[in-house]
């Protein structure tokens, strides 16, 4: 299910960029002064900038279980690589990386969501300036929350399970 919520809100992002590209100015305000003087500036073709850096991120956390299953020596999991357990245990944690790549693509998908429809809001009302800032932080935060909510899982899940077969 987070797999899906990901992808529907890529392309939900994608429809609000596509259509909110052809009915804006040329210039995105990005920074204004006091004095309503604009400070710097981008095209309204940034939104597919946004956009592309979206489906790049949400491609990576994905795609991220199978590099895991690919290198499994490679992946740091708090003090130990995916390779230091055991098969069977292996075997119980890959379900819960799954789960947490895809809330962690989910939460990443829905927060720039926000951040596209803010700036398209920020651009039809140019006196309204712009709140990347609690997105941002928002963001970060509930990343930092599935991450840690899963890594416990995850330990007492290895805990829980004998390490009886030998490790490859």
């Amino acid at each position: 299910m987070p797999r899906t919520l990901a992808v529907l809100l890529a392309g939900y992002s994608y429809f609000l960029v596509r259509a909110a590209v052809p009915k804006l100015a040329g210039e995105i305000a990005l920074q204004s002064g006091h004095d309503g003087v604009t400070r710097a500036a981008a095209l309204a073709s940034t939104l597919w900038g946004l956009f592309a850096v979206q489906v790049v991120l949400g491609a990576l956390f994905l795609t991220a279980p199978w590099l895991m299953q690919l290198f499994p020596g490679q992946i740091h999991l708090g003090v130990c690589r995916l390779a230091d357990y055991s098969p069977s245990q292996r075997a119980r944690i890959l379900p819960l990386l799954w789960a947490m790549s895809g809330w962690v693509a989910a939460w990443l998908m829905l927060g720039f969501v926000f951040l596209i429809r803010e700036t398209i809001h920020a651009l039809h009302d140019r006196r309204q300036p712009m709140a990347v800032s609690w997105l941002v932080g928002f963001s970060l935060a509930g990343t930092v929350a599935i991450i840690l909510y899963y890594q416990s899982r995850i330990d007492s899940t290895a805990e829980d399970t004998p390490a009886s077969d030998s490790a490859p």
